[in-house]
């Protein structure tokens, strides 16, 4: 699977789509990216600023992930952890691609470090990662998937800490219309950084 790092999000593309689809994603989450980064703030209000972009940019939204937080006391919660979509049905089969994502990012990892050795203090680790494809009907479509994984103290009795692991987002279409009034201006703002913000990956 062609997977590259824009920033801090793993973007996996899962097929059908041109070398210009690519480079075209490739520009429109860097620019979502700089622009999340410059407002100061972090985890799913980033996310949310990060999406707004997006908008701007002519994506629609199709689909989300349901916010269903759920506490892990097992890693095999992680191992097995799929989200929630709702909302058009075709961008069911990209949500499930996000697994082969997951198993390449440290989120089993950091979870097992929680679950072993809980932080003192609260704390919360966050992970983006978008797959994207190009449909039959010739659509472009990335799949931003924001997790976080928070560990704190608990509030039931019988256990110390709390780890818990949450995804929000939600499937997007690239509308070629509006996205072309931007292209020009998009790809002069994102030249410079792209050069150090971007990087190929293995999934």
């Amino acid at each position: 699977m062609d997977a590259i790092k824009v920033g801090g999000t793993w973007v996996s593309f899962v097929e059908g789509l041109s070398r210009e689809d690519k480079q075209d994603v490739q520009d429109c989450l860097l620019y979502a990216e700089l622009r999340a980064n410059s407002e100061g703030i972090e985890g799913f209000v980033w996310l949310s600023h990060y999406q707004s972009t997006l908008l701007t940019l002519g994506f629609n939204l199709q689909s989300y992930i349901v916010d269903r937080p759920i506490l892990v006391l097992d890693i095999r919660q992680v191992d097995e952890y799929a989200v929630e979509v709702s909302g058009v049905q075709s961008t069911q089969r990209l949500a499930q691609s996000l697994g082969d994502v997951f198993d390449s990012m440290p989120i089993r990892q950091d979870a097992l470090s929680y679950l072993r050795h809980p932080v003192e203090n609260a704390q919360t680790r966050h992970y983006q990662c978008v797959p994207c494809e190009k449909t039959q009907e010739g659509h472009v479509i990335v799949f931003v998937c924001g997790l976080a994984l928070s560990c704190q103290r608990a509030r039931a009795r019988g256990r110390t800490h709390d780890v818990y692991l949450n995804a929000k987002g939600g499937a997007f279409v690239l509308n070629r219309t509006i996205y072309a009034r931007h292209r020009a201006q998009l790809q002069e703002a994102v030249r410079q950084a792209a050069a150090h913000m971007v990087s190929v990956i293995e999934i």
